[in-house]
């Protein structure tokens, strides 16, 4: 693992890799893959699949240590223990850096078709109960 952090920048795919190797040693036939937010790593079998059905704190334990050995925040997208086909671990690579893309502003230059703006001495309300008279319907 420590060869795969530094090499090439310790690239999240470079780790994943690593470590899907370390983990089909020990029988969980696991596979990396590069994906567009960083890396991904697939265990197709699980051996312990059984143990962890009934005690799902050790599929949590499994994660935080996936987490340690890549040296970054991970999240557990699928369990064959919660009945999925394969367990799943997204790696999220570096963050972007520079700025935005275009498609990324955090409110329009100008009104959405359709949308009407809000009131410009909109009332503040305190209430926790709906302010429209519509009857709700349970789904």
């Amino acid at each position: 693992m420590e060869s795969a952090v530094h090499a090439a920048g310790g690239a999240p795919v470079d780790r994943a890799q690593a470590l899907a190797a370390a983990l089909t040693a020990e029988g969980y036939a696991a596979t990396a893959s590069a994906i567009s937010s960083g890396g991904q790593l697939c265990q197709h079998h699980c051996p312990v699949a059984h143990v962890a059905a009934e005690f799902p704190q050790l599929c949590e334990a499994e994660t935080a240590v996936i987490g340690r050995l890549v040296g970054t925040h991970v999240q557990r997208l699928a369990t064959i223990a919660h009945g999925d086909g394969i367990c799943t671990t997204h790696i999220p690579g570096p963050l972007q850096t520079g700025p935005p893309r275009a498609g990324n502003r955090s409110t329009p230059t100008r009104p959405v078709r359709g949308e009407r703006a809000a009131p410009a001495s909109a009332p503040t309300s305190t209430s926790s109960t709906p302010t429209n008279h519509r009857e709700r319907t349970p789904a």
